[in-house]
């Protein structure tokens, strides 16, 4: 089944129901005030023991931070909101219930970070 639907509105009719959720180069271009909602409303769709696995880039004074800047702001017209940190990212990603079970990077450059998480069973 395919549908296109806001997070919450899966989230009120399916929490729970999902092993995995992943959330793939979309944070950046969520509002950093609405971010938190996002992620609670990830974690609400995961079932007990399921997984929250997030993928997202964190800000760096280097090339690759200005081209993927670049290529968000005028290929796709958005105005990206970078990490600026990789706690910022983990402090976002884990909340506060949750136990995380991988993390690293993404070749080819270190600023691409990924965190995979678990809700409590």
């Amino acid at each position: 089944e395919f549908r296109q639907v806001p997070a919450e509105e899966l989230a009120m009719e399916r929490a729970g129901q999902f092993d995995l959720v992943v959330l793939c180069d979309v944070l950046h271009h969520v509002p950093r005030g609405e971010r938190g909602a996002l992620m609670d409303t990830a974690r609400m769709l995961v079932a007990p023991g399921g997984h929250v696995a997030v993928k997202d880039w964190i800000a760096g004074r280097d090339l690759p931070t200005v081209l993927s800047y670049l290529s968000d702001r005028f290929i796709t017209g958005d105005r990206p909101r970078f990490f600026e940190s990789q706690a910022e990212f983990a402090d976002l990603v884990i909340g506060n219930s949750a136990e995380v079970v991988a993390e690293g990077w993404v070749r080819p450059k270190r600023n691409n970070r990924y965190l995979v998480a678990k809700r409590p069973a």
